[in-house]
C-alpha cells in the first residue's frame, strides 16, 4: 500500500516537522512512502522527507484505482483537493476557533474520507461545523527517554553561541535616523552604502556571547518567539519586567526570535525586537527588565536548541492561541519546567495539577497585525496582567529536587498523550474502516519498508 503526503515536508517549521513525526510513525503500514513538497524553497528546504519527492501531477500516475493509496493532506484546507482512486485524509492545525470567513474550506473539508485533528479542542471546534465527515485525534507524536539523563552529563549550550543586547530608546531613535537617511539615499550607490554601514556598526556593538551572558547571571528563562501577534511577545516582554522588578534571582531572559518577513536582516530585526521591548517594558515598570533581555537572532541547530532547553531554569510560552505548541514539548523533551497557558490545543499537553499553567482571558476581535487568514470574528485567549510574573516567581523559589519533580510530572503525562505508538494506531484504525489494513502488529518494522527512491530525491 502507499501512503502519499502532500504539505509542507523539507523545512524546519513546526506544522513540517510534525508532518515527519507523524509520517516515521505511520510509515511501518505502507510499502512505500512518496511526498508532495507544497512549500520548497531552496533556502529553508534543507531538512530530509523519508521517502521520494514527487510532484503533484504525478500522484494520478501512481494509483491502480484499487484504492490502495492513502493520500495526507497536511497542510491547511484551502490546499486540499481531492486525489481520484485513493483514500484522502487530513491533518491539519488551527489556532482559533473560527474558520476564514471568506473562505471553501467547509466544501474541501467536505471532500475528505477522515479528518484527523490535533487536540481534543480542535476536534470540538469542527465537530461544530457540522460536516459528515469522521474526525478523530492525532496528535503530533514525540517519544520520550525512559528515563531523562543527569542534568550533569549533558552537554551545555556552547558559550560562544551570538547574541544581541536590545538597543535603548536613544539608540533605536539613532537607528531611525539612520533609516530615513537610507531612504534618502536610494538614487545612488555610494551614499547607500554609507548610510547603511553605521548601523551594521551599531548591531556589532550590542553582540555579546552566551558565554559572557551566563556568567553574569543565576540562570535564564528562554522564549521562542516571532513577530505573529498571537505569539504574545509584547506580553512576554511586559511580564517580564514585571517579574524582574521584585525578583530575587538575578535571571536573564534568552529569547530566540524570528520574523515572519525571512528577507529582514539581523540589525532590522534587532531593531523591531527593540521597539517592541521598549514600548511593552514602558507601560508597565519602566525599562529597567529590558537591561535583561537578550535576543538570539540567528537560526539554532537542533543540539544548540536542545541545549538551550536544557540549561534554562524554565520555557515560556504567553501564546494566545495554538495549534499544537510544540515548543513546549520539546521543552519538556529536554528536562525543562514550563510556563504556559491552558487554552486551546495546550490544555491537552499540561497535566491537571501542574502549577506552571497561568490563567488567560478570553477576546473576541482582531489582534493588530494579524495574519489576514485569520477571521476578525476569532477568539483568542490573552494571558491575565501578572500572571505570567507570578508564575516566574513560583519558577524561582523551586528547589531543584521540586523542580526534577514537576518535569517529571510533565514528562510522564506527554509520554502517554503523544506516544508514537497510540499516533500509529489511530492512524491504522481510520484507514482500517476503508480499507483491509493489517492490524501494527501484523506489519513489518519501519526500518525494512522499501524505499522507491533515493530519500529527499526528486522523481
Amino acid at each position: 500500500m502507499l501512503l502519499v503526503v502532500r504539505g509542507d515536508l523539507q523545512s524546519e517549521t513546526g506544522w513540517s516537522r510534525a508532518t515527519r513525526a507523524l509520517v516515521s510513525a505511520i510509515a511501518a503500514d505502507f510499502d512505500a512512502v512518496l511526498g508532495c513538497d507544497l512549500h520548497f524553497h531552496p533556502e529553508r528546504s534543507l531538512s530530509t522527507f523519508d521517502g521520494a519527492i514527487i510532484h503533484d501531477c504525478l500522484i494520478p500516475k501512481m494509483l491502480t484505482g484499487s484504492r490502495r493509496c492513502v493520500v495526507l493532506h497536511a497542510t491547511l484546507p484551502n490546499e486540499i483537493f481531492r486525489v481520484a482512486d485513493a483514500l484522502n485524509v487530513g491533518w491539519w492545525f488551527w489556532e482559533t476557533d473560527k474558520l476564514p470567513n471568506d473562505s471553501d474550506w467547509i466544501e474541501r473539508l467536505l471532500s475528505l474520507d477522515h479528518i484527523f485533528v490535533p487536540s481534543p479542542w480542535q476536534k470540538t471546534i469542527v465537530e461544530a461545523l457540522g460536516l459528515e465527515v469522521p474526525i478523530s485525534v492525532l496528535p503530533w507524536p514525540h517519544a520520550f527517554d525512559d528515563q531523562p539523563t543527569d542534568h550533569d552529563l549533558r552537554p551545555a549550550p556552547n558559550g560562544r553561541i551570538a547574541m544581541h543586547k536590545l538597543w535603548s530608546s536613544s539608540e533605536v531613535q539613532d537607528v531611525r535616523d539612520l533609516d530615513r537617511h537610507y531612504y534618502n539615499s536610494l538614487d545612488k550607490l555610494e551614499k547607500l552604502q554609507k548610510a547603511f554601514a553605521p548601523k551594521e556598526r551599531m548591531l556589532k556593538q550590542q553582540e555579546v556571547s552566551l558565554g559572557d551572558v551566563l556568567s553574569r547571571y543565576d540562570g535564564y528563562a528562554f522564549a521562542i518567539q516571532t513577530d505573529a501577534p498571537r505569539k504574545g511577545l509584547p506580553v512576554l516582554l511586559s511580564e517580564w519586567c514585571r517579574y524582574r522588578a521584585t525578583a530575587k534571582k538575578n535571571l536573564a531572559l534568552i529569547v530566540r526570535f524570528s520574523p515572519l518577513d525571512i528577507a529582514l536582516g539581523k540589525a532590522a530585526l534587532l531593531q523591531k525586537f527593540s521597539e517592541i521591548a521598549l514600548a511593552a517594558a514602558g507601560a508597565q515598570t519602566g525599562v529597567a527588565g529590558v537591561e535583561h533581555v537578550f535576543v538570539v537572532l540567528s537560526s539554532l541547530a537542533t543540539s544548540e536548541l536542545e541545549a538551550f532547553y536544557r540549561d534554562a531554569v524554565c520555557f515560556i510560552s504567553p501564546t494566545f492561541g495554538e495549534g499544537f505548541g510544540g515548543t513546549i514539548v520539546e521543552a519538556v523533551q529536554q528536562d525543562c519546567a514550563i510556563i504556559a497557558p491552558r487554552h486551546t490545543a495546550c490544555g491537552q499537553l499540561l497535566p491537571p495539577d501542574y502549577d506552571g499553567a497561568f490563567p488567560s482571558l478570553p477576546y473576541l476581535g482582531t489582534l493588530i497585525g494579524q495574519l489576514s487568514i485569520q477571521p476578525s470574528n476569532a477568539s483568542w485567549h490573552l494571558p491575565v496582567v501578572g500572571s505570567i510574573a507570578r508564575s516566574l516567581e513560583w519558577i524561582e523559589a523551586l528547589t531543584p529536587t521540586q523542580r526534577r519533580d514537576e518535569v517529571q510530572k510533565l514528562r510522564t503525562f506527554m509520554t502517554i498523550a503523544l506516544s508514537p505508538e497510540m499516533a500509529r494506531a489511530t492512524f491504522a484504525a481510520a484507514v482500517r474502516d476503508y480499507i483491509d489494513l493489517p492490524s501494527p502488529s501484523a506489519v513489518r518494522s519501519a526500518s525494512s519498508v522499501p524505499a522507491i527512491a533515493p530519500v529527499g530525491s526528486n522523481v
